[in-house]
């Protein structure tokens, strides 16, 4: 089963959203489209991506219908896009931070449930090897009995992020 996903933002991080889509084995899963309201940066993801480009993220997912919305747009407007796609019955991957208030994250997970689709938020710093390999010390008592940790990611963006515009 193929599954179509769209992305709404092509800034930075849809760029990077966008590459990584665009990699999967098309039989699995399909990029349909980006929508973004800047249309230099819209131009640029159409011209790198080959695919057809949206001004109005509604136009887009009426249009295309796809199966999944990657949210990556900034956090003021994830509860409005997100609120559209789900209302639509369509499943939603957010980028963190979720919602601006609990209410709006509330409300979203409420609109997942009233229209059977599913809503993810791309924590993917969890996945990230330091952050795993501290769990991993953390668990294992290596680091003693830690009750505070506060950490900071310096330096550059990793190459993946540079190259995706």
């Amino acid at each position: 089963m193929q599954i179509k996903v769209a992305v709404v933002g092509a800034g930075s991080m849809g760029m990077n959203h966008l590459r990584v889509l665009k990699d999967f084995d098309e039989e699995q899963l399909q990029l349909v489209g980006v929508a973004e309201s800047y249309a230099p940066v819209l131009k640029q993801a159409v011209g790198r991506f080959h695919i057809p480009g949206f001004a109005d993220y509604r136009q887009m997912i009426e249009q295309l219908r796809p199966d999944l919305v990657a949210v990556v747009v900034p956090t003021h407007l994830h509860f409005e896009v997100a609120a559209f796609v789900l209302s639509q019955g369509i499943n939603v991957l957010i980028e963190k931070p979720f919602t601006q208030t609990i209410e709006e994250g509330q409300r979203l997970l409420e609109l997942a449930r009233i229209h059977n689709v599913k809503i993810a938020v791309g924590h993917v710093e969890r996945f990230n090897p330091a952050v795993v390999e501290l769990k991993r010390q953390l668990q294992a008592g290596a680091l003693g009995n830690m009750f505070y940790l506060h950490a900071r990611r310096i330096g550059p963006f990793p190459p993946a992020f540079a190259m995706s515009g």
